[in-house]
């Protein structure tokens, strides 16, 4: 498989993934779908992104809610050359620490809204530095 085959495949899978946790028939992210696709918990994700547990069920459209959950699909996107299946990925996020980043996880980043400085890290590995 060339390597824009192989890319296209992923690009694929992803957005199958993307559409898999949309909130029917909105433009948002589910948050549980979201959760049950991490394996965590809803009251977890709540507690982690700082809002009540109960706004992810009664106010899925939360600001805070949606900018973490797009913010970690932008992660998963950047880390499609890195890593392989969506599932690899989303373990990766949540327990792989990064020694550049002082061995936090890419999901310990995203949450103090760092998102961008990890995409920025996963594409100079795939440019070939070593962060």
């Amino acid at each position: 498989m060339t390597t824009t085959a192989h890319h296209a495949d992923h690009g694929r899978l992803f957005d199958r993934f993307v559409e898999s946790i949309r909130d029917e028939g909105t433009s948002l992210v589910s948050p549980k779908k979201f959760a049950d696709a991490f394996h965590i918990p809803i009251e977890d994700l709540a507690a982690e992104v700082r809002v009540h547990r109960n706004t992810v069920n009664s106010h899925p459209e939360s600001p805070r809610i949606q900018r973490f959950m797009r913010e970690a699909l932008k992660v998963l996107s950047a880390s499609n050359e890195t890593q392989g299946d969506i599932g690899k990925k989303m373990y990766w996020m949540r327990n792989y620490p990064i020694p550049a980043f002082g061995h936090k996880t890419a999901w310990d980043l995203t949450l103090e809204g760092r998102a961008d400085a990890v995409v920025a890290y996963l594409e100079s590995i795939a440019d070939g530095f070593a962060g």
